[in-house]
């Protein structure tokens, strides 16, 4: 009996051990807003301080608004790699926030959805992962026909990933906790009962 709960004992704790090991993040980053004036490349960038593992990209387009989505190539930089949001598509006004990601639905070619959804990126933003999330994140926007202007209001990077190992924090889910707690009542009640 002693050795069964010695058993269960040290697989409450194994388990509460690995799960700990895997926490994740899920960081979200704001850049600053920009004017876009007509045939030229407005950059904004986000120096990331945290180091971890990305695992996936979602960019938010923060009160944009121009007269005429299909002026716009809109392209997220990083790392060496680049992604293309937009791809100079569409005809009508933009106006609210757009969301990227590849968890997105509609077409990944046009700005023919709604303000407030999330859509596909022209380009896949997983070219992003597995990189590290540490350095500068730019968010370029180039204007890329006359007549027509806008602005964007500022941008929004959420990054999800794993710590780095040297940078791993872990974070004990309460399930982890409970598991803990009953893994040293076995190893007290099987010391105690050894003892006696």
């Amino acid at each position: 009996m002693n050795k069964f709960i010695a058993f269960v004992g040290a697989c409450a704790l194994s388990l509460t051990l690995s799960q700990a090991a895997n926490a994740s993040l899920i960081n979200s980053y704001s850049g600053a807003g920009m004017g876009l004036p007509d045939r030229v490349n407005a950059n904004s960038t986000i120096n990331v301080a945290d180091d971890f593992t990305v695992g996936d990209v979602t960019v938010s387009l923060d009160n944009l608004y121009h007269t005429y989505s299909g002026d716009l190539i809109v392209t997220l930089s990083h790392g060496g790699q680049s992604a293309r949001l937009t791809n100079g598509s569409g005809w009508n006004t933009v106006n609210g926030t757009y969301t990227f990601s590849d968890a997105g639905v509609g077409s990944n070619d046009s700005w023919y959805y709604q303000a407030g959804s999330t859509t596909l990126a022209y380009a896949s933003l997983a070219i992003f992962d597995g990189l590290s999330s540490l350095g500068a994140w730019t968010l370029n926007v180039y204007d890329q026909y006359g007549w027509d202007s806008g602005n964007l209001g500022g941008w929004t990077l959420n990054l999800a990933g794993a710590a780095s190992s040297a940078a791993r924090i872990a974070v004990p889910e309460p399930a982890s906790l409970a598991l803990f707690g009953a893994g040293l009542i076995g190893l007290g009640y099987a010391r105690r009962r050894k003892t006696a």
